[in-house]
């Protein structure tokens, strides 16, 4: 891996996302973004409780926000949009595990992605909650 990949705070580019587990579809969703994590795994939901330490590598362009500790975990918690949810759900209102999203970053910013599409929504499950 290039030494300085994480150099590059800014994130200008749409990601792929995949979803951890199962979850209702208006709650948040564990996401795995790979390119966040390349080297941890991203097939089920790692979170890690309260991690002490020093925290003076944390930085953003908003400053530290008082940061005093931290979780360690594989995923980011997002909402996917309504009109999103509604088109992957099953009859349960469930949007199921390994459901790839597509991940944009508002203003290049790390800290805030959000959800703004579906991968090939048609090879995750039908409309009708079916696996496909």
């Amino acid at each position: 891996m290039d030494s300085n990949f994480f150099q590059n705070k800014e994130m200008h580019y749409n990601e792929l996302g995949v979803v951890l587990e199962d979850f209702k579809y208006t709650e948040k969703a564990k996401v795995y973004i790979g390119v966040l994590l390349p080297e941890v795994q991203g097939n089920s939901p790692i979170n890690n409780k309260i991690v002490r330490g020093s925290t003076s590598n944390i930085l953003n362009k908003t400053g530290s926000q008082g940061i005093t500790s931290a979780q360690v975990s594989n995923y980011v918690e997002l909402l996917v949009p309504r009109y999103i949810g509604e088109t992957l759900k099953n009859n349960e209102d469930i949007i199921k595990k390994d459901t790839q999203l597509l991940i944009s970053f508002i203003g290049g910013e790390i800290n805030k992605p959000v959800v703004v599409g579906v991968v090939n929504p048609e090879d995750t499950f039908n409309k009708g909650g079916e696996e496909a």
